[in-house]
């Protein structure tokens, strides 16, 4: 499967490129998708043999991201004072719901050596706290992890 590169073209032709059609009414634009030059995939994005798109820059998502076949759902054991690392593939959002009572800190860095104190050290009591962890990152609780529910879901 060859590699695609977004190009924005001209007025709205009946049989547009790739069958893309205009969104709506009086809409005057549609998007042709062109090879790449290169075999490498320099340009602004790539499509794999998987149909894996890989993006060099910041892509727009109009309608969203649908990571519902790939999502999973953990329950991460946790030492106190340790780093762990939650997912080396995709993002993660961690909840901690605190039970009861619990006193607590949580740091997020891209080492196990985590740098970035998000929730300061302090007792919190029957809420819940999320974080979106990015893939790879590391997380260190510190604290009464006893008493709290720790989930994690990919997205």
């Amino acid at each position: 499967m060859p590699a695609w590169n977004y190009v924005e073209t001209g007025p709205a032709q009946s049989g547009a490129p790739g069958g893309l059609q205009p969104e709506g009414p009086g809409e005057q634009d549609y998007v042709e998708f062109l090879p790449f030059a290169e075999a490498s995939g320099n340009g602004p994005f790539r499509v794999d043999s998987s149909g894996n798109m890989t993006v060099n820059g910041l892509a727009a998502l109009k309608g969203g991201t649908d990571t519902s076949a790939t999502a999973t759902v953990g329950s991460p054991s946790f030492t106190s004072g340790v780093s762990l690392q939650l997912n080396t593939t995709q993002d993660v959002m961690l909840y901690i719901a605190i039970t009861t009572s619990a006193a607590l800190a949580v740091a997020i860095g891209p080492l196990n050596t985590v740098t970035t104190a998000l929730i300061p050290s302090a007792s919190y009591a029957l809420s819940v706290i999320s974080i979106r962890v990015p893939k790879g990152w590391w997380v260190k609780i510190t604290g009464t992890i006893a008493d709290a529910t720790i989930t994690t879901i990919t997205c």
